[in-house]
């Protein structure tokens, strides 16, 4: 990082009232949370809403945009993209994360480990996760803010590590969602068996 060429593309903020910190952010750059040229690379409308309003401790906003997937060139809504092969499994394009902006409502976090926070954080800054899901059965860092299952000084759990593993070893440029998530959940599974 801060490297001659780097381009930082997280953005993590900390204030004691995080309502304020989003409202204004949305209010100030309202741009930068829905640009044209990423629509329908985000969490949509309802996404967006959570983000403005929400209770929770940490809150997030990701923005991806459609790459060549050859080259990881950005695509402009509406271009056309040059097909080098056809294919029905895949795809000449895929999705790349862009940025993401996560607010740290210091008033809500309470006493927590600061290692149990950056390991939270981490995870919510490099995968898109839909701040919405229900996390409880899945043995997570994302359950660490949970009243009933969160324990305050959780890390980073191996499932949390694989599924990082998978996300980042799939291509992304299956032909559908679907296979892609089919990709991830056998590289879990793989990872798992390797513990094991």
């Amino acid at each position: 990082p801060g490297a001659p060429g780097c381009k930082p593309h997280i953005l993590i903020m900390a204030d004691h009232d995080g309502d304020a910190l989003a409202a204004r952010l949305v209010q100030d750059h309202l741009r930068k949370f829905l640009p044209a040229e990423t629509h329908g690379t985000d969490l949509g409308r309802k996404g967006f809403e959570i983000f403005k309003t929400s209770d929770a401790p940490v809150r997030w906003w990701h923005l991806s945009q459609t790459v060549q997937n050859e080259t990881g060139a950005p695509i402009p809504r509406g271009e056309s993209v040059l097909v080098r092969g056809a294919s029905r499994l895949r795809s000449n394009v895929r999705q790349q994360m862009a940025g993401a902006i996560i607010i740290l409502d210091a008033a809500r976090i309470g006493t927590i480990s600061f290692a149990s926070l950056t390991d939270y954080v981490a995870m919510v800054a490099l995968a898109q996760i839909d701040a919405g899901a229900d996390t409880r059965e899945f043995p997570t860092i994302l359950n660490l803010f949970d009243a009933a299952s969160g324990e305050r000084t959780a890390r980073l759990t191996s499932w949390d590590l694989d599924y990082l593993t998978g996300l980042y070893e799939t291509p992304g440029n299956a032909a559908s969602t679907g296979a892609d998530a089919r990709h991830i959940a056998r590289k879990m599974l793989d990872e798992s068996r390797k513990q094991d």
